[in-house]
């Protein structure tokens, strides 16, 4: 199963959510795949891992490796581990909010992208 097939198969509102923050993560750099990594979409930069899409029942997370030091003004990351946090997105309007883009490529910049 591929991470689009798995992420159609997702029960509304995080079908839609998910959908868009694949979108989202798949335009930020030419580099970048996809896979179904431990049941969830993962995104890889040249590679490594970097972004993780993670649906519970009511939003979805996205997981940014290697985020512990980003800086983040818009107060979106959430969590306390070392090398993986996560952005919570209830709605595709959490998508659109225009502090993710920004932390997003930030995370790719730490990668050389």
């Amino acid at each position: 199963m591929t991470a689009e097939e798995l992420i159609g198969v997702w029960p509304e509102p995080t079908r839609a959510v998910g959908r868009r923050a694949r979108s989202l993560i798949l335009a930020l750099d030419p580099d970048m795949s996809e896979a179904v990594k431990w049941g969830n979409p993962c995104y890889m930069f040249r590679g490594r891992n970097q972004f993780a899409l993670m649906r519970h029942r009511a939003y979805v997370n996205l997981q940014i490796e290697n985020d512990a030091a980003l800086d983040d003004p818009g107060g979106l990351i959430e969590g306390e581990g070392k090398s993986m946090r996560h952005v919570k997105l209830k709605s595709e309007r959490d998508v659109e909010q225009a502090e993710l883009m920004p932390l997003l490529r930030q995370a790719l910049q730490r990668l050389g992208g």
